[in-house]
């Protein structure tokens, strides 16, 4: 099977507080050990920030604080990339961040 990776947290749907600290959680199959992801916050379909560039894929989960700048909406997705290969996933629908 190839590469792949599934977003578990931040598929849509969630409310998170600026200032909070959040896990975004990934499930991942058939990556090699050392594989790379980068993570993306995107609201409607702008690239907001690039929360990280490197974090290994077998760590399944990053704790993201969310900065007090971002403006409160409901548009918000966060799309996980890896860096090795084209394995992908985004959230499903929007989350909100308030």
């Amino acid at each position: 099977m190839p590469p792949s990776l599934q977003l578990r947290t931040a598929k849509g749907g969630e409310g998170w507080p600026r200032g909070s600290v959040q896990t975004i959680k990934w499930l991942s199959g058939d990556m090699p050990i050392d594989a790379t992801l980068r993570i993306v916050l995107f609201r409607n379909s702008t690239k907001i920030s690039t929360l990280v560039y490197k974090r290994r894929v077998s760590s399944g989960s990053y704790k993201w604080a969310l900065p007090t700048w971002l403006t409160p909406g409901s548009a918000y997705r966060i799309r996980i990339l890896c860096n090795d290969n084209p394995a992908h996933d985004a959230s499903n629908a929007n989350f909100s961040i308030t």
